[in-house]
């Protein structure tokens, strides 16, 4: 069983995601923004994060920044889970293959 934190705007892609893993054994924990899923970060501890890209308050892209430049954070995987293709050539760019 693994802990993930699914952080996404969406909330019918919240709850597919949630009640998807849960059935197969998971702890999940959502949260509506980047903001929110930092929170969530320090007191739920996930072993995998699932994120959207673009989001109000806080972007998926800003959090995985946060989370990579945290020592506590960094080593969690982390998947990125979007509908925004315009994205995904900026993205690989800075990080490398997605």
């Amino acid at each position: 069983m693994a802990k993930i934190l699914v952080v996404d705007d969406e909330e019918d892609i919240r709850i597919f995601l949630k009640l998807h893993l849960e059935d197969n054994g998971h702890k999940i924990q959502c949260a509506r923004n980047g903001s929110e899923g930092f929170e969530l970060l320090k007191t739920f501890k996930p072993n995998l994060a699932i994120l959207d890209i673009i989001m109000p308050q806080q972007s998926g892209i800003k959090l995985f920044n946060e989370m990579r430049k945290n020592k506590e954070f960094k080593s969690i995987p982390i998947i990125i889970l979007s509908a925004v293709v315009r994205h995904r050539e900026q993205f690989k760019e800075q990080y490398g293959s997605i």
